[in-house]
């Protein structure tokens, strides 16, 4: 048994983690205050998937997003947006539900489902964006024929939408994977209390089931066939095809990686599918960096046994290798990163691979280098892309600031508190540009900041020592005899302690409960002739508290910073 089936076992063993009745994923328009049913309005839980049986035959689909599927309107399948005709949905993740930190600042990843996003739309032409309803889940959405289908880990459920109507129902069990080319397939995957399977179902049907037991990992459609890769006993892999009726056909088998300090089993990089075949890029990794070692790319036909057939194999491994199809046959390009990227890396121009030779500039100091500190310094801020592409001409950008979280790094690989992230659009056809070539409606779809909740002082019990600051900007460390202390007693009272200037001992003064100019409760006190000193307490997590402090002299100048603390051992 691999590590990457053991992480994808223990993903499906949290989706048992739900009661036996789901909660409802909200209906009716965002703006109302109260999204959940009522208990006799909530729809009922989905019923288990049943065994592989003999498909039934499906009614012709008149579902509400068929006619852009039979006219190829379909654009981004299985991302965080997608465009259907003129039209790109879209979550807007609530801020509650990022996550309170994260390894590489990859918030988008780790958000909590279980609190209510809302689901909009974006017009193409008008240039105008709209909530249609409140909603629960996490992940990326799938559009079908009937609807677009989100997985809600909090009970199990794919849920199916239907935008127009506002419809919500429960559709099967299981977190939806892969759509196939005309809508009309769903694959999910589904932990049955035992195993893990995937299901394909079609108009709510299940056509047939594929079980785990074989160390399968599903790839992605082919058209209506679904490509998949097996794991046999003796380390090799190989690739199948199953069709609509549940048939399964041996295509070939994977070439196997060159060097043992490799992954034992390959990852895709890309997969393409097309009216002639299917052409899939897998990569073996090695390392804890998880660095690329080597690289191919096969093609296969879906049905058609022995169809395998390796097309090229390993070249540089800076950078991940990018298909792209040239007639009938994928050319294999060196691109960097993804097809949206920052020109210098981490900042600069936000720039598009619009083709394997060139680039379209869609917004210049998209984030600047000004931004950054030198990583020599624990707290630098981290600014990035979270999820970005680019649909009919219009680029869809979620982005987010952090702040390094040192004591959460996991060796080299750095943490992340959210601070604030923004969804951006930018036009760039042609009409949507100014005089110098650049696109000029470039706007943010929503922008939000990441408050903490108000923080239980009787959680903070004990003495906590400060460590670092941060004003205006700058950060740094507190001189080990300039400390100060806050110290949270089983009265309720807080005390601080600092240095007194003029007679360089330390002074301990008690913070008085108030309510400060922005409603929030906070606690102040006079610090002898220096002033009136205000704390609001701003983050916890583990034995980290974050203090914003507003003092005002006694000659009225104001001023603000951040104090970090840590807790002391008792």
């Amino acid at each position: 048994m691999n590590k990457k089936f053991l992480g994808i076992l223990l993903s499906a063993l949290l989706l048992t983690g739900c009661g036996s009745d789901p909660a409802d994923p909200g209906t009716g328009n965002a703006d109302k205050t109260d999204p959940t049913p009522t208990k006799e309005e909530a729809p009922t839980q989905a019923a288990e998937s049943p065994s592989p049986t003999v498909p039934k035959e499906v009614k012709e689909d008149t579902g509400v997003f068929a006619r852009y599927f039979e006219n190829g309107e379909v654009e981004g399948n299985g991302g965080y947006f997608i465009r259907l005709g003129r039209k790109v949905y879209y979550r807007e993740f609530a801020p509650e539900a990022f996550p309170e930190f994260a390894s590489f600042a990859e918030y988008l990843s780790s958000v909590d489902g279980s609190i209510a996003s809302k689901l909009c739309v974006y017009d193409l032409d008008s240039l105008k964006d709209e909530a249609l309803l409140d909603c629960y889940g996490e992940g990326p959405i799938f559009a079908g024929t009937d609807g677009l289908f989100f997985g809600d880990v909090r009970n199990d459920t794919t849920w199916l939408v239907n935008p127009d109507s506002g419809d919500i129902q429960s559709y099967c069990s299981g977190s939806p994977i892969a759509v196939s080319a005309d809508g009309r397939q769903l694959a999910v995957m589904r932990w049955d209390g035992s195993d893990l399977t995937y299901d394909v179902l079609e108009g709510g049907e299940l056509l047939y089931a594929v079980d785990f037991k074989e160390n399968k990992e599903l790839y992605g459609f082919c058209g209506s066939d679904l490509i998949l890769r097996r794991e046999l006993e003796d380390g090799s892999h190989e690739l199948l095809s199953y069709d609509k009726n549940g048939n399964s056909t041996l295509l070939g088998t994977i070439p196997e990686r060159s060097s043992e300090t490799s992954y034992p089993f390959p990852e895709v990089i890309q997969f393409l599918p097309d009216s002639h075949g299917c052409f899939i890029c897998l990569g073996y990794y090695e390392g804890t960096g998880h660095f690329l070692s080597e690289w191919f790319v096969v093609s296969v036909r879906p049905g058609e046994a022995g169809s395998l057939t390796t097309l090229q194999q390993s070249g540089d491994t800076e950078y991940p290798p990018t298909m792209y199809m040239e007639g009938d046959q994928p050319a294999v390009y060196q691109t960097y990163n993804k097809s949206i990227e920052l020109s210098n890396g981490t900042y600069g121009d936000l720039i598009w691979h619009d083709s394997p030779r060139g680039v379209t500039v869609l917004e210049k100091d998209f984030i600047s280098d000004l931004d950054y500190f030198s990583e020599d310094d624990p707290l630098y801020w981290s600014e990035n892309i979270q999820n970005a592409v680019v649909l009919d001409k219009t680029a869809f950008v979620i982005r987010a600031r952090g702040e390094h979280f040192e004591e959460m790094d996991i060796g080299w690989r750095p943490a992340y508190i959210p601070y604030y992230y923004e969804y951006r659009v930018i036009p760039f056809g042609e009409e949507m540009r100014d005089d110098e070539g650049n696109p000029d409606q470039i706007r943010n779809l929503c922008t939000h900041y990441i408050e903490p909740a108000e923080i239980d002082t009787e959680l903070l019990r004990g003495r906590w020592e400060e460590t670092a600051y941060i004003t205006e900007g700058s950060h740094g460390y507190v001189m080990e005899d300039l400390k100060e202390y806050l110290e949270f007693h089983e009265d309720g009272s807080i005390t601080l302690e600092m240095k007194d200037s003029d007679t360089n001992r330390y002074k301990e003064y008690t913070l008085e409960e108030s309510v400060s100019e922005y409603g929030e409760r906070c606690y102040t006190t006079e610090v002898g002739s220096w002033g009136t000193y205000t704390f609001t307490l701003y983050r916890r997590i583990e034995d980290r508290l974050e203090v914003s402090v507003m003092w005002h002299y006694s000659d009225g100048t104001p001023g603000s910073s951040t104090h970090i603390y840590r807790k002391m051992e008792e």
